[in-house]
C-alpha cells in the first residue's frame, strides 16, 4: 500500500489543500497548532473510520460541508484508487478508480467493506481499533495501553487481535447448545404424539371396515326405495292426466257458474229498470202540461223586441236627462252667482262700464245693480223650464222601468209556480227515453242466461263421464312423498356416510404415515443426540482452544516486536518480551525489566516495536502513522528516536509529525505546515 496524496477541503483550519507523498518516512513539520496532526486525522477518518472528536469539529469554522480524497496504490491488486468522504451538508463517503473514472461503492457499509478487502484487514476486526491502537496511534498515546493495568490491557488488545473471539463463539455455541437440547425435548413430544397416531391408525382401520359394511348396506336400501319409488311415480303420472282434465272441467264449470251468476243479476236488474222506465212513462205524461209552461215563462225573461225597445229607450231617456242636469247646474250657477254679485252691489255703488257677465257696455244712464237683476230675471224662467223638463223625462223612466220590471215579475213567478213539474220531468225524462233500449236488453239477457245454463250441464255431463278417483290419486301422490322422503333420507345417511368415511380414510391415510414417520422422529432423535455431543466438545475445544490460539499470537508478534525492537536500538544484546498478560519486558544481560522499569526512549522504542509487529500480523498496512513520538524527550532522545524510526524495515511509507526538525536530515519528504490567519498551508 502507498498513499500519494490527499486532498483537504473546508476541514478544521485547512480551505483547501493537496498534500503529496512518496515512498519511505514523509515528515509533517511545524509550529504547535499548525494542523500537522489534522493530516494524519483526515488520513485515519477516510480510510480506517476513526476521528477523535466529532464530525461537527473536522467541519472548517463558517463552513457547512467538509470534503477530504485520499489517493493510494492498493497492496492487493497495485491499482490507484481514490476514496471520497464529505461531511455536513449532502454528505456522501464512496471509493473511485479514477483510470477508469469508475465508482466502485458507496455509503458506509459498502466502503467499510471495500476497503477491508484492500487493507487486508480481517472481517471481524473493528478497523477503527486496528488503527487506533496499531496503524495511528493518536499522539501522546503510543506507550499508554502498556502502562494499564492487566485487565485494561486485556480488554485492548484481546480485541485487536480478536482471540476474544473464541470467547465469544463459546459463549454462541452455548445457544446453539440450548437450541438442540430444546429440538431434542421438542422431539421427545412428538414422539409420543406419534406413538399415539401408531395406534389411532390401528383403531381407525378397524372402524373404516365396520362403516364399509354398513354403508353398502345403505347402498342395497336405498337401490329398493328407488325402484318403489319409480312404480309409485308410473302409477301418480297414470293418474295425472285424468286429474288435468278434470280439474280444468271444473275451472270451466266455476267460470261458467260465476258466468250464470252475473248475467242473473244483470236480468234482475235489467227488469227492475224496465219497470221504472214504465212508471216514468206516467208521469211524463202528468207534469208535461206544467213542464212546457215552466218553459214558456223562461222565454219571457229572454230579450224580446218590445222589452228591448224599451230598455233602448229608457238609455235614451237618462242619456237627455243627464244633459239636461249639466245644463240646468250650470244655469243654477249662473243664477247663484248673479246673485251673489247683486247683494255685492246692493251694499256699495258702482261705476258704468261693462257688464261682468255679458261684457256689454252698460248705458250711461243705468247702473250695474239693474243690469245685472235684469239679466237675473231672464235666466229664471229658462231654469224653470229646465227643471220641469228633467222632472218630465224622470216620471218617463220610471215609467218604462216599472212596465219592464212587472213583466219580468211575471215570468218568474211563472216558473215558481211550475218549477216542480218541470224538475220531475227533467229527472225522469232521461229514464224514459231509454225505454226501448232497457227493454232489448232485458230480453237480450233472458238469452244469454239460457244459453249459459245450457253450457254449464253440458260442462258437468263431461266431468261426470270421466271416472275421476280421487281418492285413489291421493292415496298414489302420498305414497309418492313417502318413497321420496325414504330415498331422500337414505341419500342423506349415505351421503353422511360418505362423509365420515371420506373424514376416516383423509384420517387414516395421515396416520399411514406415522409409523414412517415415528422412525424419521426416532433418527432425528439420535443425530440430534450426537449433535449435542459435538456441540458440547467443540464449545469445550474452543474454550481451551482460546488461551492456546492467545499464547500462539503472543509469541508470534513478540518475535517480531523483538525483531524490530532490535532494529532500533541496535543493540542485539537486549531482547524484548511480550507475555498473555500482554506485558512488554526487556532482558540485557541476564535482568529483566519490566515496562514500568524502562526509561522513556526504552518505552518508546519497546511500544513501537510491539505496535508495529501488531500492524504486520494484523492486516496487510505497510504504513505507520506516528503524531508526535518525540513528545517530552530532550534533544538527544529525540535524535536517538528519530535514528530508531527510520532504522524499521518492512513498510514502505511511516508518517512523522513533529513540531521540530528531528526527523528533517532523514526523512525522503518533508512537509512544513503553517498557519495564517487562521489558515493551515504547505509551504515546503
Amino acid at each position: 500500500m502507498l498513499i500519494r496524496h490527499v486532498e483537504l477541503t473546508n476541514v478544521k483550519s485547512y480551505s483547501d489543500q493537496t498534500i503529496e507523498f512518496t515512498p519511505g518516512v514523509n515528515a509533517v513539520c511545524g509550529l504547535n497548532g499548525a494542523g500537522k496532526s489534522t493530516i494524519l486525522e483526515a488520513i485515519g477518518f477516510v480510510l480506517f473510520d476513526f476521528l477523535p472528536y466529532s464530525q461537527a469539529d473536522f467541519i472548517r469554522e463558517g463552513e457547512k460541508t467538509a470534503t477530504v480524497t485520499v489517493r493510494f496504490i492498493s497492496g492487493r491488486d497495485g491499482r490507484v484508487y481514490d476514496v471520497t468522504r464529505r461531511i455536513g451538508k449532502n454528505a456522501a463517503y464512496f471509493v473511485t478508480d479514477p483510470g477508469l473514472n469508475l465508482r466502485l461503492a458507496e455509503q458506509k457499509q459498502d466502503v467499510s467493506d471495500w476497503l477491508r478487502d484492500h487493507l487486508g484487514i480481517s472481517a471481524t476486526a473493528e478497523i477503527a481499533d486496528v488503527y487506533q491502537n496499531a496503524i495511528g496511534v493518536p499522539q501522546g498515546l503510543l506507550t499508554a495501553a502498556f502502562l494499564e493495568t492487566p485487565a485494561r490491557r486485556k480488554v485492548i488488545f484481546d480485541s485487536l487481535l480478536q482471540v476474544d473471539e473464541y470467547d465469544k463463539a463459546w459463549e454462541r455455541l452455548r445457544d446453539v447448545e440450548r437450541h438442540q437440547k430444546d429440538q431434542i425435548a421438542a422431539l421427545d413430544v412428538q414422539l409420543a404424539q406419534l406413538e399415539e397416531k401408531a395406534q389411532r391408525a390401528a383403531d381407525l382401520q378397524a372402524k373404516l371396515q365396520t362403516l364399509t359394511g354398513l354403508a353398502e348396506g345403505l347402498d342395497q336400501d336405498r337401490d329398493a326405495a328407488e325402484v318403489e319409488l319409480g312404480l309409485a311415480r308410473d302409477s301418480v303420472q297414470g293418474l295425472e292426466a285424468d286429474k288435468w282434465s278434470h280439474d280444468k272441467l271444473t275451472t270451466e264449470i266455476g267460470h261458467v257458474e260465476q258466468q250464470f251468476q252475473y248475467l242473473d243479476e244483470d236480468e234482475q236488474r235489467m227488469e227492475g229498470e224496465l219497470e221504472k222506465a214504465t212508471g216514468v212513462k206516467a208521469v211524463l205524461a202528468k207534469t208535461g202540461p206544467g213542464y212546457q209552461a215552466y218553459l214558456d215563462a223562461q222565454k219571457r225573461l229572454e230579450a224580446t223586441p218590445e222589452t228591448e225597445e224599451w230598455e233602448a229607450e229608457i238609455k235614451r231617456l237618462n242619456r237627455e236627462r243627464e244633459e239636461l242636469r249639466g245644463s240646468y247646474s250650470k244655469l243654477s250657477a249662473e243664477a247663484e252667482k248673479l246673485q251673489e254679485q247683486i247683494e255685492e252691489l246692493k251694499m256699495q255703488p258702482s261705476d258704468q262700464g261693462a257688464c261682468p257677465l255679458c261684457g256689454q257696455a252698460l248705458p250711461s244712464d243705468a247702473n250695474l245693480l239693474d243690469h245685472l237683476v235684469q239679466l237675473l230675471y231672464e235666466k229664471r224662467p229658462e231654469v224653470k223650464e229646465l227643471a220641469d223638463t228633467g222632472r218630465e223625462m224622470s216620471n218617463a223612466i220610471k215609467e218604462l222601468e216599472e212596465r219592464f220590471a212587472a213583466n219580468f215579475q211575471a215570468a218568474r213567478e211563472g216558473m215558481d209556480t211550475h218549477r216542480s213539474d218541470h224538475d220531475e220531468f227533467v229527472r225522469n225524462s232521461h229514464l224514459a227515453e231509454r225505454y226501448d233500449e232497457i227493454e232489448d236488453g232485458y230480453a237480450l239477457c233472458g238469452v244469454k242466461l239460457l244459453a249459459c245454463a245450457h253450457k254449464k250441464d253440458a260442462l258437468y255431463d263431461e266431468r261426470d263421464t270421466l271416472h275421476f278417483d280421487a281418492s285413489a290419486y291421493n292415496k298414489a301422490h302420498q305414497q309418492e312423498r313417502e318413497l321420496e322422503r325414504k330415498a331422500a333420507d337414505l341419500k342423506g345417511r349415505i351421503s353422511a356416510m360418505e362423509t365420515q368415511l371420506d373424514d376416516l380414510t383423509c384420517e387414516f391415510n395421515h396416520l399411514a404415515n406415522a409409523e414412517a414417520d415415528l422412525q424419521t422422529c426416532k433418527t432425528q432423535h439420535k443425530n440430534l443426540g450426537q449433535a449435542l455431543e459435538a456441540t458440547a466438545m467443540i464449545r469445550d475445544t474452543i474454550k481451551k482452544a482460546g488461551p492456546y490460539a492467545t499464547r500462539r499470537l503472543v509469541d508470534l508478534i513478540g518475535q517480531e516486536a523483538d525483531c524490530i525492537f532490535a532494529d532500533i536500538v541496535q543493540d542485539s544484546a537486549m531482547t524484548l518480551g511480550w507475555d498473555t498478560s500482554y506485558e512488554i519486558s526487556i532482558a540485557h544481560d541476564g535482568n529483566h525489566r519490566s515496562f514500568k522499569q524502562l526509561s522513556g526512549g526504552e518505552q518508546m522504542a519497546a511500544a513501537l516495536a510491539v505496535r508495529l509487529a501488531l500492524l504486520k500480523e494484523m492486516s496487510a498496512v505497510d504504513v505507520a502513522f506516528f503524531d508526535e513520538p518525540t513528545g517530552n524527550l530532550d534533544a538527544q532522545r529525540r535524535e536517538l528516536l528519530a535514528e530508531q524510526l527510520l532504522r524499521i524495515k518492512g513498510f514502505s511509507q511511516l508518517f512523522v509529525i513533529s513540531h521540530d526538525d528531528t526527523f528533517e536530515r532523514a526523512a525522503e519528504s518533508m512537509i512544513r505546515v503553517e498557519k495564517e490567519n487562521g489558515t493551515s498551508r504547505v509551504v515546503a
